[in-house]
């Protein structure tokens, strides 16, 4: 709704419920000569991607390999956020003799992100379901504070946040770095018969900075002062994986036979 239709739905309300008006026939009127604030539209944006990947692979007849890297980039939907990943590729595979073959492969990962909090919630206590609900009626700020929406209407949500200040005011910001590695040797003692023994380790950890700055909110009464807050949280994990693998291929006339076995080993 814009202003307008919005004044005109809550008088209707209150005609229902046999209460005065809450907004007089000149403050509806005068809603027809303003656009309003479209909550949404200074809450969300396009949000534009960038994917970039250079790859480079060659080799002989013994060696292969193959680096690549990427970049890929997104800002978020909801403004002052955003997700960032830069990923760094290598394959190696290197024949030894007739008998003996060695592949590695690597991978290294960096993620950084701005995020938002954009979770359910219901009556305008988070950032989506305040940015649906506050009124048009209102600006986002006022004598150049915030505005305080929860003392604006005696209608309105006692738990409705200002969806512009959460947006400007608050900071959730991730840092991951994830390397996984992994190495096998193949052996052909005899025609037929493949053994393989391969080793990984993967690490990853993480970052988490939020951060909430203090701002003052103003109503027709009063300023509310809020207390800013910052909180960071890390973690990290690492695991190891050891895979044995003993493969036997025979082929006789129009048949063939093949059989597996293996074990593997892993530490978290």
């Amino acid at each position: 709704m814009n202003a307008r239709q919005y004044a005109e739905f809550y008088n209707e309300q209150a005609k229902n419920d046999n209460i005065a008006p809450y907004f007089t026939q000149g403050q509806v009127d005068s809603f027809s000569t303003v656009q309003g604030t479209d909550w949404q539209d200074a809450i969300l944006r396009n949000a534009p991607q960038l994917n970039n990947v250079l790859t480079v692979s060659g080799g002989n007849a013994k060696t292969r390999f193959s680096i690549s890297g990427g970049i890929f980039k997104q800002q978020g939907i909801v403004r002052n956020s955003d997700y960032n990943r830069y990923t760094l590729r290598a394959n190696i595979d290197q024949e030894i003799s007739s008998k003996f073959t060695v592949n590695y492969s690597t991978t290294l990962t960096r993620i950084q992100s701005a995020r938002q909090n954009s979770g359910q919630a219901s009556r305008g206590s988070s950032l989506i379901s305040a940015m649906q609900s506050a009124p048009p009626t209102l600006s986002p700020s006022v004598n150049g504070y915030y505005r305080n929406l929860v003392t604006a209407y005696p209608f309105i949500s006692n738990v409705l946040i200002n969806p512009v200040a959460n947006v400007n005011e608050t900071s959730d910001a991730l840092r991951s770095n994830r390397i996984l590695a992994n190495v096998a040797v193949i052996y052909k003692p005899v025609a037929g018969l493949s053994i393989k023994i391969s080793g990984g380790i993967e690490n990853e950890d993480f970052t988490t900075n939020q951060y909430s700055n203090g701002f003052t909110a103003a109503n027709a009464a009063s300023l509310i002062t809020t207390a800013g807050s910052a909180n960071v949280f890390a973690s990290g994990n690492t695991s190891l994986l050891n895979e044995n693998i003993i493969t036997y291929t025979k082929a006789w006339g129009d048949h063939s036979l093949t059989a597996t076995t293996g074990f593997y080993l892993s530490e978290l």
